[in-house]
């Protein structure tokens, strides 16, 4: 073949059949399914066992651009959205939960509980969990950056360390980022946290307070003692 040139020409496309046309996929089918493949490959960065998930959804995808091929466009059209939305329920069912009621820090070291929703039916690797101050001159964060390592289908808490210094309101973000490409992984979470730290003066009032009561009740019990 190398030696002597193939003797058959190309015809021109007009010359192609309309019916063979008709039977072929379309290019709006063909780029339903392959626009896929990049949440696809989202969603396996995060996973313990990419491999089961994504051979499923190539299979999957596969048998989509099949009942295309049969003619049976509408089929094909369904069957390829339903994949797209079973690898986008995917990736939002991984997601921080926000934060039910006030949270308030005492002062000095302490830990604010932050807890992620895994709803997928293997466990998570391959994602971090990124936490920052508002105001790290009031409250601040000591373990800033996480590796996320969660069980199938439940819920897991990290419990994020802190440390108070000064009394007030402070903002604090956490949000999951996946360690392959460092890109963000679904919506931050915001929540508000409040410092409630004792002076020294305060706690000289109290110390005092305390002495005063138990002077007062040594007294009492010499003078029963007595009488």
């Amino acid at each position: 073949m190398a030696d002597k040139p193939p003797s058959a020409t190309v015809g021109p496309v007009s010359g192609y059949p309309q019916e063979l046309r008709d039977t072929e996929l379309s290019a709006q089918d063909i780029k339903a399914v392959d626009s896929i493949q990049p949440d696809l490959d989202t969603l396996s960065r995060v996973l313990s066992d990419p491999v089961r998930t994504t051979n499923a959804v190539h299979r999957a995808m596969l048998r989509a651009v099949s009942t295309g091929w049969r003619t049976n466009t509408q089929g094909a059209e369904s069957y390829s959205e339903g994949v797209e939305a079973y690898v986008d329920d995917s990736i939002t069912s991984v997601r921080l939960l926000p934060k039910v009621g006030a949270v308030t820090v005492a002062g000095g070291s302490a830990s604010v509980p932050v807890t992620l929703a895994n709803g997928l039916q293997q466990g998570l690797a391959g994602l971090e969990l990124k936490v920052t101050s508002s105001m790290p001159g009031r409250l601040t964060v000591t373990n800033p950056l996480i590796p996320i390592t969660a069980p199938a289908a439940a819920n897991h808490t990290e419990q994020i360390k802190v440390d108070a210094h000064t009394n007030g309101p402070v903002q604090v973000t956490a949000r999951l980022y996946t360690v392959a490409n460092g890109k963000p992984w679904g919506d931050p979470l915001t929540f508000r946290v409040t410092v409630r730290k004792f002076s020294l003066g305060a706690v000289a009032i109290i110390a005092g307070g305390v002495l005063l009561v138990l002077l007062a009740g040594a007294y009492k019990m010499r003078r029963a003692r007595r009488d």
